[in-house]
C-alpha cells in the first residue's frame, strides 16, 4: 500500500474529534449526550473499543458521522468481509450525503488494496479521483473487461500531471500493446510544457525520439530560466527555436522581470529567425509584463509629474485701509 493511502486510511479517526463541538445547548439531557458522544469519539481516536450507545445518542443530530468515524477507523484496523458488509448497508442508506463521503473514498481505496474488484468496479462507477480512477481501469483489466479500456487510459496518460502509481499496471499494459507511441509522447511532453510545467515535460520527454527531444529540452529550459535561455537566444542569432518556446520563455520573463525582458527586446527581435507574427507577439508580451509590473497606487516621480501651468488665486480679502463704519 502506498504511503499516501496508509495516511488516508489510518487517519479516519483524527478526523472525529470535531464534531464534539456540535453539541447542543445546555440542558441536563443534551449535556448528557454531549458528554457520551466526545467519549465515544475519543475512543474512536485513540482506537479502543466502542461502548454500548444510548438511545439518546443514536437519535442525536450527528450519530451518522460518529457512525462513519468508527468504520473508517476498523477499515484501517481490520478490514474484511464482515466490514466490507457494514460499510455497504451504511453507504447505500447515506448516498450522495456529506457523511458518507470520506468512508466512501476510504472503503474504495481499501477494496482496491485488496484486489476486491467485484465490490470495487459496481461501486466505482462515477469516481473522478486519478489514483481511483486508475484503480477503476486495473480492476476492468484484471477481469477481462478491456472493451474501450484503451482509449480511457491514453486519455489519462496524455494529462499533463503526474500520474499517481495507482497507473502503473494500466499504463505498462499500454506500453505493451504498442500503443504508446513516439508522437503521442511527444504530444504528452508537449502539454506539460502548455502547462507551465518544465520538470514534468523533462520527464516525458525521455519517451521521446533524441531527434525531437532536443526542442522540448530546449522548451522547459525557456520556462525554467527564461532569462539565461533568453541571453543564450539573443547572443547566438542562429541557434534554432520554435516560435512558441521563444514566446513562452518571452512571457514567463516579461511577467517576472519586466525590465529585463524590455532589454532583451530589441536583441530578440533582431534574430533572423523571429519573423514578423512573432515580432508582434514578442511586444505585445513586453508591452503586457510592463504594464503589470506598473503600481497604479504608486505617486508619479517629480520628473513624470504634468507640468500644468497653475491658475491665478483669487486676491485675499484685506480690511488694511478700509475705513470702519460707525454705528448709527
Amino acid at each position: 500500500m502506498s504511503t499516501y493511502r496508509k495516511t488516508i486510511l489510518s487517519a479516519a479517526f483524527i478526523f472525529a474529534p470535531p464534531l464534539a463541538g456540535y453539541c447542543a445547548p445546555p440542558a441536563a439531557e443534551s449535556q448528557a449526550v454531549c458528554k457520551e458522544i466526545t467519549a465515544a469519539l475519543q475512543r474512536v481516536r485513540l482506537r479502543q473499543p466502542d461502548a454500548a450507545d444510548s438511545a439518546a445518542l443514536k437519535s442525536y443530530a450527528i450519530y451518522d458521522y460518529l457512525v462513519a468515524a468508527r468504520l473508517r477507523r476498523d477499515l484501517a484496523l481490520r478490514p474484511g468481509e464482515t466490514l466490507d458488509t457494514s460499510v455497504d448497508v451504511f453507504l447505500q442508506g447515506h448516498a450522495g450525503a456529506p457523511v458518507a463521503r470520506g468512508l466512501r473514498r476510504d472503503w474504495l481505496i481499501d477494496l482496491a488494496q485488496r484486489r476486491r474488484w467485484d465490490l470495487f468496479l459496481a461501486r466505482s462507477l462515477d469516481v473522478v479521483d486519478p489514483p481511483l480512477l486508475c484503480d477503476r481501469l486495473e480492476g476492468r483489466l484484471m477481469t477481462g473487461d478491456t472493451a474501450g479500456l484503451a482509449g480511457v487510459a491514453l486519455a489519462l496518460w496524455l494529462l499533463p500531471q503526474k500520474p499517481p502509481p495507482e497507473c502503473n499496471a494500466v499504463f505498462t499494459w499500454l506500453r505493451g500493446q504498442g500503443l504508446l507511441t513516439a508522437a503521442l509522447a511527444e504530444s504528452r511532453a508537449r502539454a506539460a510544457l502548455a502547462a507551465d510545467n518544465p520538470r514534468l515535460a523533462r520527464e516525458f520527454a525521455a519517451d521521446v525520439p533524441i531527434a525531437r527531444r532536443a526542442a522540448l529540452l530546449q522548451w522547459s529550459d525557456l520556462l525554467d530560466s527564461p532569462r539565461a535561455a533568453l541571453n543564450v537566444l539573443a547572443a547566438h542569432a542562429s541557434l534554432p527555436v520554435e516560435a512558441d518556446a521563444l514566446a513562452s520563455g518571452f512571457d514567463k520573463l516579461a511577467h517576472g522581470e519586466s525590465a529585463a525582458a524590455l532589454d532583451l527586446l530589441p536583441r530578440l527581435l533582431a534574430r533572423g529567425q523571429t519573423d514578423s507574427e512573432l515580432q508582434v507577439r514578442l511586444k505585445r508580451l513586453a508591452a503586457l509584463g510592463a504594464a503589470f509590473d506598473h503600481d497604479p497606487l504608486e505617486p508619479p516621480s517629480p520628473e513624470e509629474r504634468p507640468q500644468a501651468s497653475r491658475p491665478t488665486p483669487p486676491p485675499t480679502p484685506s480690511f488694511r485701509g478700509a475705513r470702519a463704519r460707525r454705528p448709527r
